[in-house]
């Protein structure tokens, strides 16, 4: 009987399984026949915006608070961009120029205008100061910098670091003298729409966006108009999703998520979407129900703030049907779909990177799948190799990578090729960087691979599960964390002491939260504690300190970072003296047991 069982409940898993790569096989052919047309038409993102406007000019195209932007409006707004920087600045196919804004319809409109005549912009992430700030604008060349006068303070912390050479240019009227009005340049234009001097094609780049990286500060991917096209396409019809749908975006339009995802659903696909500032917890049901949005964009962070809520009628008054992201943890997504009835599509990228995956299907914890036959014929390219104590490929006894075994966790990696799809762009004037993302010599001589840097494994019938982040990047509060970008800011401020930063899970949150190891059994908290707060993100600060007597160190001389993992901030299991980051009196103090017993019972929040 019980033989019986296991064979009906392998025959049923197997059976979904064919099911999935039906949906999944359709859904390939249909993307597929829509980026071959672009390619074969040489679309660019702004041809397709323009072909959705002939067809649906007065539709909503952006709803930001009680603004309301047809497909018509940003349209013309956007050719004000392209006729303003063609004409007075000069502007043409290659340059870049760096846009430092809070998510409004605006800077939509600057973006696409821009890309019609072939101009690269450089989207920066608004919580940055200092030398980071700095780092992002040089690393990009970029020979105008347009900034919200929100953000004047955060840029002052670096104008000095910032090539004089590059023009200056605010938002609204500013009270500097070297820095132009943007909202008064653009009185001068008429919204006609501009031929650009050189021809744009689908394989030119469109934008750079910014992701942590081995250097330990931001790097600018290369995000080309084909893929801007391909992700928008993708992930709007992986949800099937309609223009007549809504999508609500409150997350920051320089990252993929929102920019790309979110944003593509109007300008590729066609439909709404209800734009926020920044997301709010407490009124974001009330938002999709007062905007009638269907759909909205998450990173796996929101989903717990929405489960941690208090039980409302708003739960089950919405009409959001479809919620696509990534980052959702098991134990909160089957909470999040039966209080709120709402169907996630997980899925699985990278801005630089070419290992793309969804679950189409909503298997919950799977991030993605490869169908059951490229087990045994190989035809997407998404890959697990093993790989050792170092996270280096292990090589079989002819050089070549050996790829794990269903339920074996290993290195997930994307074959390079010539395709959209397996195209490797890296990253933006740093050819370095970008090398060190590829495994030569995969599964045969020449074949080349993307290094994701993220642990995977999958199953029997080839649902592919995170499992955490390899190397010196970790993820909190839905962003990115360098680890040695925080272990420079650390060590510089101590005088060069040896510091070793980490993440460790923090019962109940998503991702992990910053730890740091300090080689020293002395310190001046309250010195530290500031200079961490003046030079570092809200979201990269460590949440937890440790004193150690010595760091230990691989062959290769970096740190071994395995067991200060598995130890964490567990005062049960280390003697050294811990401090962690009390939110409510804003500052790092010793932890105790009865600290520590309070932050797994979910006493302590972050």
């Amino acid at each position: 009987m019980n033989s019986l069982r296991i064979t009906w409940s392998k025959l049923m898993k197997f059976l979904y399984a064919l099911y999935r790569d039906l949906c999944g096989l359709i859904l390939l052919l249909k993307v597929e026949y829509n980026l071959h047309l672009i390619e074969r038409k040489k679309l660019t993102v702004s041809d397709l915006f323009r072909d959705l406007v002939r067809k649906q000019p007065n539709r909503n195209c952006i709803i930001y608070n009680e603004e309301k932007w047809t497909f018509l409006d940003l349209e013309v707004y956007s050719n004000r961009v392209a006729e303003l920087f063609t004409n007075k600045y000069n502007l043409k196919k290659g340059d870049c120029v760096a846009l430092f804004m809070e998510n409004k319809p605006e800077y939509v409109g600057l973006w696409l205008g821009l890309s019609k005549i072939g101009v690269i912009s450089a989207l920066i992430n608004t919580n940055l100061k200092y030398e980071q700030l700095a780092h992002t604008f040089s690393v990009a060349r970029p020979k105008i910098l347009i900034y919200s006068n929100v953000l004047e303070n955060s840029l002052d912390t670096c104008v000095d670091q910032i090539d004089s050479n590059i023009v200056l240019i605010s938002e609204n009227e500013s009270k500097k003298t070297n820095v132009q009005c943007l909202k008064n340049l653009l009185k001068f234009t008429n919204g006609e729409m501009v031929q650009a001097s050189d021809t744009i094609l689908p394989q030119d780049i469109l934008m750079y966006i910014y992701t942590s990286g081995t250097t330990g500060l931001p790097k600018p991917a290369v995000i080309k108009h084909n893929r801007y096209s391909a992700g928008g396409l993708t992930f709007f019809k992986s949800a099937y999703l309609t223009k007549e749908d809504r999508v609500y975006v409150a997350l920051p339009l320089y990252h993929a998520n929102g920019g790309i995802i979110g944003l593509g659903s109007a300008l590729i696909s066609g439909a709404t979407v209800v734009l926020r500032k920044k997301f709010s917890v407490s009124n974001f049901w009330k938002e999709c129900i007062e905007y009638n949005c269907t759909a909205f964009i998450y990173v796996g962070e929101i989903c717990r703030f929405l489960v941690n809520q208090p039980k409302s009628p708003l739960d089950q008054q919405h009409g959001i049907k479809k919620a696509i992201g990534n980052g959702l943890r098991e134990n909160v997504w089957k909470d999040f779909y039966e209080r709120f009835g709402v169907k996630c599509i997980e899925f699985y990228a990278a801005s630089e990177g070419n290992c793309t995956m969804i679950n189409i299907v909503s298997k919950v914890g799977a991030c993605g799948f490869t169908p059951l036959i490229n087990r045994f014929i190989p035809f997407l390219p998404v890959f697990v190799i093993k790989i050792d104590d170092d996270m280096n490929p292990i090589r079989d006894e002819n050089g070549f990578c050996i790829p794990c075994k269903p339920y074996e966790k290993g290195l997930l990696i994307g074959m390079i090729g010539k395709s959209i799809k397996t195209a490797y762009n890296g990253y933006a004037n740093n050819s370095q960087a970008s090398s060190k993302k590829i495994i030569e010599n995969v599964f045969k001589k020449g074949q080349r691979a993307f290094n994701s840097g993220d642990l995977m494994m999958y199953d029997s019938v080839c649902f592919f599960y995170f499992c955490d982040r390899l190397g010196d990047t970790y993820r909190w509060k839905g962003e990115n964390v360098s680890t040695i970008e925080v272990e420079n800011v650390i060590s510089k401020f101590l005088n060069g002491i040896e510091v070793s930063v980490y993440g460790v899970v923090i019962p109940g949150q998503e991702g992990k939260a910053g730890m740091a190891a300090i080689n020293t059994k002395e310190l001046d908290l309250k010195s530290l504690e500031e200079n961490i707060k003046l030079k570092l993100t809200n979201y990269s600060r460590p949440l937890f300190i440790r004193l150690v007597d010595q760091l230990d160190y691989t062959g290769t001389f970096k740190t071994k970072k395995t067991r200060l993992v598995d130890e964490g901030f567990n005062v049960n299991k280390i003697n050294d003296k811990i401090y962690f980051y009390d939110n409510l009196n804003q500052k790092y103090k010793e932890l105790t047991q009865s600290d520590y017993d309070n932050i797994l019972n979910l006493k302590l929040k972050f």
